[in-house]
């Protein structure tokens, strides 16, 4: 029986996910934390989500961007943001105004199709059994044809990713970001449960909204996708499920676990107890 990596999920937690219907076991569970994590270091994988060795942080830092997507989900629910903006400190009204001059972060301008909307992709293979792939995008949209058209890297989307990076930079190579291509994927893969079966997976983008604080420019960074890189990215999740799967599900022990050369994070947690030179 396989080790869950979070609390045991219930069927009727679920019920519109058809492949959860008659779930009542646990399950192994994948999120972007997870790819991100091992692809960086692998050792620290294990201490993180194999012997789970929580560390704390500073949630502190976190508070700007948790506001101004709050706000963005107001907004998407069709309630007064202008009601809440007096609470939220100067710096979140200035980037709130701010987000509101382009297009993505416009209702009237591109439909929203969800927010904050979660996923769940089942990835099954004889080896590792099925593993859950889940994780939330910040906002999904429809992509009107004047914004494909002065948009050339948008010239055959229809339907985009808006991922707020707000208080933070856009990640530093965008395309081939796990984010992008493991949340490109995931949409793609469960399309159907928006009413978009019917798009091919080129017809899926994914834009960054970067903006670390009021006085900077916002940044955008829009990535088309594409069926080439669908199969891609399908592949090394499968991969990256085959490497971990043994170790989530027991059958491998942390210790086998391959370790870098040297660190490659600089900021790791773990540095006090990690065998790799810092």
């Amino acid at each position: 029986m396989s080790t869950p990596i979070s609390p045991p999920l219930i069927a009727t937690q679920h019920p519109n996910i058809p492949e959860l219907a008659n779930t009542t076991h646990s399950l192994t569970v994948l999120t972007l934390e997870h790819f991100k994590t091992y692809t960086k270091c692998p050792l620290q994988f294990g201490y993180k989500f194999i012997t789970h060795r929580a560390w704390p942080s500073d949630q502190t830092r976190y508070t700007l961007g948790r506001t101004i997507h709050k706000l963005f989900e107001f907004q998407a629910r069709g309630l007064s943001v202008d009601a809440c903006l007096p609470g939220c400190t100067t710096e979140a009204q200035s980037m709130w105004a701010k987000l509101q001059a382009i297009p993505y972060a416009n209702p009237t301008t591109c439909e929203i199709l969800a927010n904050e909307w979660a996923f769940w992709v089942p990835v099954t293979s004889a080896e590792s059994g099925t593993v859950w792939i889940t994780g939330r995008l910040d906002r999904v949209i429809s992509v009107p044809p004047e914004l494909r058209a002065t948009v050339p890297t948008l010239a055959h989307t229809q339907v985009a990713i808006v991922d707020w990076k707000t208080g933070m930079g856009v990640p530093k190579s965008p395309a081939s970001a796990w984010q992008t291509r493991l949340y490109l994927w995931a949409l793609v893969e469960a399309r159907a449960r928006l009413g978009l079966a019917a798009l091919p997976p080129e017809a899926f983008a994914f834009v960054y909204v970067g903006l670390r604080n009021a006085s900077e420019p916002i940044e955008i960074v829009p990535i088309p996708y594409t069926p080439q890189a669908h199969a891609a990215t399908a592949l090394d999740v499968q991969n990256l499920i085959a490497t971990v799967s043994p170790y989530l599900q027991g059958q491998s022990k942390p210790a086998a676990l391959p370790a870098p050369t040297r660190c490659p994070d600089r900021y790791c947690a773990y540095k006090a107890i990690c065998p790799v030179g810092h």
